[in-house]
């Protein structure tokens, strides 16, 4: 267990709320608005919290690529994008289905929807939507809670998704935020 003490110091420090779990063992959730996020780790939790700001500062160093974001790890995995000998694809196994894929875990939830396999079921009364994973199932209880943390930089548009606001934002995001007089 954690000691009182550091529980407090984390409390206090990272605005970090600490839960035991069934099992007797201390995880740190996130307390930042419309995200609860549970990590084992204080290290986890502490990278997680550069996906909260708005400041990417790792910046694709590529000719004709203005790319830029908040985890190195993210900048060297778009690196690959431009070495396509690096570029492993995994590409889906069913007959007809063109469809591949940078990573194996996104093609596994791919083919699950050839194979009608929907476990997640929306919890709101009056709704049967199902989902074939817990992603995609968060999401679209964010639309039951009026909930649309991901924001437009741009403009200040708000969206449900990452992916939601993305494509907004491929499609060439051209307003801007507007200005209160003084």
């Amino acid at each position: 267990m954690i000691n009182p003490s550091f529980q407090d110091f984390l409390q206090k420090t990272y605005k970090v709320k600490v839960i035991n779990n069934l099992f007797n063992s201390e995880k740190i959730e996130c307390t930042l608005v419309h995200c609860k996020k549970i990590f084992q780790k204080l290290s986890k939790y502490r990278q997680h919290l550069k996906s909260h700001l708005s400041v990417r500062i790792y910046k694709c160093t590529f000719p004709n690529c203005d790319k830029s974001f908040k985890m190195p790890q993210h900048l060297t995995y778009h690196t690959t994008t431009h070495e396509k000998s690096k570029v492993q694809k995994f590409t889906c196994s069913i007959p007809g289905c063109n469809q591949s894929y940078r990573q194996f875990w996104i093609l596994r939830d791919h083919e699950k929807t050839h194979q009608n396999v929907y476990k997640f079921n929306c919890s709101f009364e009056g709704c049967t939507k199902k989902y074939n994973t817990r992603s995609n199932l968060e999401v679209h209880l964010r639309k039951h809670q009026g909930i649309r943390p991901f924001i437009c930089d741009n403009c200040g548009r708000n969206y449900i998704s990452k992916w939601n606001m993305a494509k907004h934002q491929k499609k060439g995001c051209t307003r801007f935020k507007k200005v209160k007089d003084s």
